[in-house]
């Protein structure tokens, strides 16, 4: 997931801890030490995760108001774009060294619908992705109906995680 490269947690709920890499000086640093929780972040994650009592208590306890994840990128940006590249060097160069075919694909999301996206560009023109190939989606699902108007029918959010008639 684009976005999600570079964040501690899961982007979508803003609650599991995950690896995640950053780009140093050109290299990719994987960073998972954030993994081998305490006891008590275990039991904070293990409350977030079955607890609306929790949830509600640590919202009011925020300074804003809101339950955000201070570690969850806020928008697209250059560094996420380079690190999204080097991420797909990096799984480029691995999968010819084992002779593998690779094949990227790009969903659409419903902005991408609405206006196309210099990303696929970006991806194309980038270097040490000789010979990865690259599918598209926005062509096959307009094809099959699912536009900027029909969006909303097939997913369950803005991003295409399609719901049961999109995965149809």
């Amino acid at each position: 997931d684009y976005r999600d490269n570079g964040a501690r947690r899961s982007i979508y709920d803003g609650t599991y801890p995950k690896p995640y890499f950053t780009l140093e000086e050109g290299r990719l640093v994987l960073h998972d030490e954030h993994l081998r929780l305490s006891r008590l972040d275990r039991l904070a994650l293990f409350l977030r995760q079955r607890s609306v009592l929790f949830l509600e208590l640590r919202r009011l306890l925020t300074t804003s108001g809101r339950d955000e994840d201070p570690d969850a990128p806020r928008e697209e940006h250059p560094p996420a774009n380079d690190l999204t590249i080097a991420l797909l060097q990096r799984l480029a160069a691995l999968a010819r060294a084992h002779q593998i075919r690779l094949i990227i694909a790009i969903v659409p999301n419903l902005r991408e619908f609405i206006r196309p996206s210099r990303r696929v560009t970006r991806i194309l023109a980038a270097p040490g992705l000789t010979g990865v190939e690259l599918a598209d989606l926005r062509p096959a699902l307009e094809a099959r109906g699912i536009n900027r108007v029909t969006f909303q029918e097939y997913s369950l959010d803005s991003t295409f995680h399609a719901n049961a008639r999109g995965q149809r």
